[in-house]
């Protein structure tokens, strides 16, 4: 997975900014370097907290409840709603839990009956039952995983 350029822009410009890098000189001996460790801990600090801020899952339960009910204009356009939200549920200790309080997995199915495919949830369990199956985005809630 590679970092945008942008945000490695954003993530060394606050590391600079951190380091105390002002446009005035230093009245006193100029402060030791960190090392390369240092260095990369702090990057990876910033990096961290910046993908996933401490308000992550309230920010997840908004963007939820606006898809709810939604429908994203083509099966391209649906697509990429759910793999966003499938690739950030991945990379964190959230998940989706239905109406009903079950831990499921969200997909986008392709029946011949439907030009922008259908949402469907899953149970999050080896059975795979399935929970829901529409044409517009299903309501949810995003809590931590147990």
């Amino acid at each position: 997975m590679s970092i945008s350029k942008d945000l490695a822009v954003d993530v060394l410009d606050s590391v600079m900014a951190d380091f105390g890098r002002t446009g005035t000189k230093p009245k006193s001996d100029p402060p030791k370097q960190p090392s390369v460790t240092e260095d990369g801990r702090q990057l990876l600090d910033i990096l961290f907290s910046r993908l996933f801020p401490d308000d992550l899952q309230a920010a997840l339960t908004t963007v939820v409840d606006r898809l709810a009910g939604e429908t994203f204009g083509s099966l391209a356009g649906n697509r990429k709603v759910v793999d966003r939200l499938n690739r950030i549920l991945r990379g964190t200790d959230l998940s989706l839990v239905s109406e009903t309080g079950t831990p499921v997995r969200l997909r986008l199915s392709k029946p011949a009956r439907s030009e922008n495919g259908y949402f469907q949830l899953r149970t999050a369990d080896a059975h795979q039952k399935s929970v829901y199956s529409g044409a517009n985005f299903p309501p949810l809630r995003v809590e931590f995983d147990v």
